[in-house]
């Protein structure tokens, strides 16, 4: 997102352990949500500002990690 800065998504994750994990044998490093809110929470948080190319092997990896939760 050109010109941009601060943008995020939290993706509910369950473990989130696990999803922080496989998300980084990926090469896509993220937050554990529980380090960003004030409430125990499953959410990962992943930063996509400075994320110039390749969404749709992160969304297909972060999918992955999610379908834990469900």
């Amino acid at each position: 997102m050109p010109g941009s800065d601060g943008s995020c998504i939290r993706v509910p994750v369950a473990p989130e352990q696990f999803a922080v994990v496989t998300l980084a044998a990926h090469g896509i490093a993220v937050l554990p949500g529980n380090k960003c809110a004030v409430r125990p929470t499953e959410p990962v948080r992943v930063a996509t500002a400075i994320l110039a190319e390749g969404y749709e092997r992160v969304a297909e990896t972060l999918m992955t990690a999610a379908q834990r939760a469900v």
